[in-house]
């Protein structure tokens, strides 16, 4: 594998020398996940006209490669990486190998990095290409929905890695309100109001007790009537199969109330993983406060207090520390 990653990244820095040998002007930016930024990993010696850089995954901040090509004059950047099919699968053999030898922290880190690949590669593309095709063809709505719902959690300080949400859990919520709703209501007709769906599935849904999954299936069964979303419903077998999992989860004890999505392509939700159970605790007394907000303001008909739900409480520090924005 190391072999493997120096090619990658070799392959990438004489691609950035000959881009900009025949581009003057241009700027390349190289970067390898496992190797690092400068000239200590043996890849690129001192003189290269190309400038080793980084890349962070938004789940633990490991390198990736990569290649950026910035174009000074446009103001566009191109970024290039290089996909190699067989990578997981000489991970995987790596890791049985060194299981087999008794090393199982080596083999652990090459499953991360097997998973890594994967969500890379595989499940983020695959995930984003459904909730593009969520959005775009079947609820413009839903994007709104997204937006307001990322905006929330940034506010309060709750969106991304490593301590966060992450932001495919979080789009996987407000595809939830979208493609299942319940209580026979129909799908959210604007995006606030899908916010408030949101909300509403963040501050009631009993994560230890029911199974909450998307219906992605819904999407690729038929096309959309009129732009309306044609609800064909999941297959029977794959929501028994997901059912089946989560109760399986649940009588082996892995289930303790943390906030767990899944879709028929994950369904023991190892793709994303599980928000930790102290921060589900903290989302459901947030979402509940701000449906209260959110209550009180249609009651006063008016909307003056409605910027308190996207600001987060600061009462529960030990101090708060504030800026001199014109020293900044």
């Amino acid at each position: 594998m190391a072999a493997l990653h120096k090619v990658k990244a070799a392959f990438l820095l004489r691609l950035a020398e000959c881009y900009t040998a025949a581009h003057p002007g241009v700027q390349a930016t190289a970067g390898n996940r496992l190797y690092g930024y400068g000239a200590a990993d043996g890849i690129v010696t001192g003189g290269s006209a190309c400038v080793l850089g980084a890349h962070a995954d938004d789940f633990d901040y490991e390198r990736d490669n990569y290649l950026d090509i910035r174009n000074p004059k446009s103001g566009l950047t191109f970024r290039l990486s290089i996909l190699c099919p067989t990578e997981p699968a000489l991970l995987e053999a790596q890791a049985k190998e060194l299981r087999l030898a008794g090393l199982a922290p080596r083999a652990d880190a090459l499953d991360r990095a097997r998973r890594r690949w994967l969500r890379v590669n595989q499940w983020r593309p695959r995930h984003h290409r459904r909730i593009l095709d969520l959005c775009q063809r079947h609820h413009p709505a839903a994007s709104l929905t997204i937006r307001l719902l990322k905006r929330w959690l940034s506010r309060h300080m709750l969106l991304g890695q490593p301590s966060g949400v992450p932001e495919e859990i979080a789009e996987l919520v407000a595809a939830r309100v979208f493609t299942d709703a319940w209580g026979g209501l129909a799908a959210p007709a604007s995006g606030y109001a899908g916010f408030v769906r949101c909300l509403h599935l963040l501050a009631n849904w009993r994560w230890k007790d029911d199974l909450c999954a998307v219906d992605f299936g819904a999407a690729d069964a038929r096309p959309p009537a009129h732009g309306v979303w044609a609800a064909t419903g999941m297959h029977a077998d794959a929501y028994a199969a997901l059912q089946t999992a989560f109760d399986e989860a649940k009588k082996s004890g892995q289930l303790k109330g943390a906030l767990r999505i899944v879709s028929e392509d994950d369904a023991d939700a190892q793709q994303w993983g599980t928000v930790p159970l102290v921060l589900t605790r903290r989302l459901r007394a947030m979402a509940a406060a701000a449906l209260r907000d959110i209550a009180a303001c249609l009651d006063a008909g008016s909307d003056a207090e409605l910027p308190q739900v996207f600001t987060a409480p600061l009462a529960d520090y030990d101090f708060v520390i504030k800026l001199d924005k014109d020293a900044i």
